[in-house]
């Protein structure tokens, strides 16, 4: 689904409690146009990548943005 400019509406990404098989968080709603790959860094920052804006961001693990760029 997508909203205003083509950005997808739902959260794009879901934080997981692995061992209580819960949702423990999600984002990433009204921010992507087409999110395609994730990486969590030794600090356990969130790098998604945006193939449809051609972007990298860096979001903390509770999704507060720190950094945006092409």
């Amino acid at each position: 689904m997508s909203c205003a400019g083509g950005v997808r509406c739902e959260a794009a990404v879901w934080r997981l409690d692995g061992k209580a098989g819960r949702v423990k968080a999600v984002w990433g709603a009204n921010t992507f146009l087409l999110p395609h790959g994730l990486c969590v860094d030794r600090r356990g920052h969130v790098w998604p990548t945006d193939v449809g804006r051609r972007q990298v961001f860096e979001y903390t693990a509770d999704g507060v943005l720190l950094l945006s760029g092409a």
